[in-house]
């Protein structure tokens, strides 16, 4: 297959000149390449200049920086490709056979987009990505250690680096050009993508080095592009934020054989990337949804058997029992968090599980602020405007055993602090004679609650 596999490179860049050198250097190396497309977004560092001493196929935007919806409609409409394309930002660094690899999945019914195994992009924690010296290594480790799939679905996909079939655009359409930042360019189209069946994949095997990992280490217009690109989006969905990466902490939690058969409930599965992640590690497990948002269920139903309803009425509309009930950040959104738990025991199978995680309003943070006077309320976080309910780790303890759980696991994930929250820290510890460090370094808590 590798042989007849020809694969076009469209290489992005700007004001990267050494950087786009060294990365076409790399390619090189690279097996299925057929021909490489530079795309140069109105560079002023030499980069055209450079480039018209050279024999490969460019374009320069000498009117300025394009948003990459303008950007890639302009590239895909003016060059010839071959069937399989890929689009890389100069200072990714793609081993040896990731061109391969990737042309490969795309060769899989219904699979229109594919990205690699980055050390920024849906990495895990174990993730041993840390140079392009070292990919070779890397890909074995992926084949030998990982006892995991090597082709997963996932519902976002990498705009550092990201494969398509040439026929999708022309069955699918253009690019949205009102949208300027590449991830929300891409997370548009993969949107439209799931709406018509159509799936995305994370090939494992396929591994790729980026030398930076977020827009705005190339863009200084990145903060702009977002807040504009933000107002389109949710105008045009009807939702605020689009969730695309799963919780591995909940997905973690469900500790079963992989051939196991078992039925889960997520309880606000927004688009549904959780339980994505659920069917990837557990091809027999039947995943349902339910989310108060109806945009998010309308997409979210192409992926799972996702309903809209309000938890907080105490309804759930499926008939089934569950041997696991999921709540990623939700309980701190609702009313009656307690009847809510309360319900969900009538709805596990024998020894099921709520599998929660919730903020800790006692994280140093908040603390911070309020010590200032302060209690800011934000469009996300510890202090999302839309919470109703806070948590402490006791009043998450209470909230389940006094619903009649057993508490199996509980855990908190943790951000470094400054230095003055750890000085507030040690004042607050010398103060209080039942708390301890931790329940002030936790961000969120992680809890599985048994029946």
């Amino acid at each position: 297959m590798g042989k007849q596999t020809k694969v076009t490179v469209i290489l992005m860049t700007y004001n990267r000149l050494s950087q786009l050198q060294d990365t076409l250097i790399w390619l090189e190396h690279v097996e299925g390449i057929s021909d490489i497309i530079i795309v140069d977004n109105g560079s002023i560092d030499g980069t055209e200049e450079w480039l018209s001493t050279q024999q490969y196929e460019y374009v320069y935007f000498d009117e300025g920086v394009q948003g990459y919806g303008v950007l890639w409609n302009i590239v895909l409409s003016q060059f010839e490709m071959e069937e399989y394309i890929v689009f890389i930002e100069a200072g990714v660094y793609p081993e040896q056979k990731c061109l391969l690899k990737l042309a490969e999945i795309l060769q899989m019914e219904s699979v229109e987009i594919v990205s690699p195994m980055t050390n920024c992009f849906m990495a895990d924690r174990n993730n041993r990505i840390t140079g392009k010296e070292n990919l070779l290594h890397n890909r074995l480790y992926y084949q030998e250690a990982l006892e995991c799939r090597i082709k997963r679905y996932a519902l976002c996909a990498n705009w550092k680096m990201w494969a398509a079939r040439r026929e999708i655009f022309e069955s699918n359409g253009a690019f949205e050009e009102k949208l300027c930042g590449p991830e929300e360019v891409l997370t548009d189209y993969s949107l439209s993508l799931i709406r018509k069946g159509l799936r995305q994949m994370v090939c494992r095997e396929a591994c790729a080095f980026e030398s930076f990992c977020r827009c705005d280490e190339i863009y200084p217009q990145d903060s702009q592009w977002r807040n504009d690109d933000h107002l389109f989006m949710k105008t045009k969905y009807g939702m605020n934020y689009f969730n695309l990466k799963p919780n591995d902490f909940l997905v973690e939690r469900i500790q079963r054989e992989s051939e196991n058969a078992f039925k889960v409930l997520e309880i606000g599965c927004d688009l549904g990337a959780t339980l994505v992640e659920i069917q990837n590690e557990y091809p027999e497990c039947e995943t349902y949804g339910l989310d108060i948002n109806k945009a998010a269920v309308e997409i979210a139903k192409h992926i799972t058997q996702a309903k809209e309803g309000n938890i907080d009425e105490l309804q759930i509309p499926f008939g089934e029992k569950f041997d696991y009930i999921i709540f990623g950040d939700v309980l701190e959104h609702l009313r009656h968090p307690e009847e809510v738990v309360q319900m969900c025991r009538n709805m596990l199978n024998e020894n099921g599980s709520i599998i929660a995680s919730i903020p800790n309003v006692m994280h140093i943070s908040v603390i911070e602020q309020l010590i200032d006077g302060r209690f800011r309320y934000s469009d996300a976080g510890l202090l999302d405007r839309t919470h109703i309910h806070f948590f402490t780790y006791r009043e998450i303890m209470e909230l389940f055993l006094h619903a009649g759980y057993t508490i199996k696991y509980i855990d908190g994930i943790a951000f470094k602090t400054s230095e003055r929250q750890t000085q507030i820290k040690k004042v607050l510890l010398g103060l209080s004679n039942d708390t301890e460090d931790w329940m002030y370094e936790t961000f969120q808590y992680v809890v599985e609650a048994q029946k």
